[in-house]
């Protein structure tokens, strides 16, 4: 992302609200599987999230972009805060380098906006995913309604444990806020689980790693 659009969005006023750790939060901090296609995975949560509904993969990049630079001083490196746009630009400008490298070397067909995409959804990613769940004011509790959940190496008794001490009697949406709630009781009608595994807008079955998960696995 170019450093004018980086300060364009630290520069515009925003209203102070609570940070929550959301369902797009949740994605980052691995309670939910991923799919084939991370991007994918924020979608849903974004939308699960109650109030936006991002068309494209650059819609998701862009939304999530403007959520850690609103939060810089909660998800970046104190260290970056008096850079942030050239920290935010070298470590997409990072990213980018390696998706590309993964992608000459599998031999796939290159398209730099989506691998532009991709680099900037990677930094928010591991921005949000790192950050310690005390920061937040508000907590929201994993639910299956979102994504599939990431408890396949425990039990079920030993999930609901982890759940219970990490997020207490927390609700799966934000109680204080009836748009929220009222998306996420909707979700069984509009936009559940299976169907959306049906109509393809999600993968599960093992797919090969795309690029993106490659360059995941790197610890980037």
């Amino acid at each position: 992302m170019e450093q004018e659009k980086v300060n364009e969005i630290l520069n515009a006023p925003k209203e102070k609200k609570p940070l929550i750790l959301n369902h797009t939060i949740l994605c980052a901090k691995n309670w939910y599987k991923h799919s084939k296609y991370l991007w994918q995975d924020y979608k849903r949560a974004i939308i699960c999230d109650g109030h936006y509904t991002p068309d494209s993969r650059h819609d998701v990049a862009y939304l999530l972009m403007e959520f850690v630079l609103e939060h810089k001083d909660v998800f970046l490196p104190w260290g970056a805060q008096e850079n942030c746009a050239g920290y935010v630009y070298d470590e997409i400008r990072n990213r980018i380098d390696r998706l590309m490298y993964v992608a000459q070397n599998s031999g796939e067909k290159i398209n730099p906006i989506e691998i532009y995409d991709e680099a900037v959804i990677l930094f928010c990613h591991g921005a949000m995913g790192w950050t310690a769940t005390a920061k937040f004011d508000k907590v929201l509790c994993p639910s299956e309604k979102v994504l599939p959940l990431n408890n396949t190496d425990r039990t079920k008794e030993e999930y609901e444990k982890d759940l219970k001490s990490i997020f207490g009697d927390a609700k799966p949406y934000d109680e204080d806020d009836k748009f929220s709630k009222r998306t996420f009781e909707s979700l069984n009608d509009w936009m559940s689980l299976d169907r959306a595994i049906a109509n393809g807008e999600l993968t599960y079955e093992n797919p090969n790693q795309t690029n993106c998960e490659i360059v995941m696995g790197s610890n980037l």
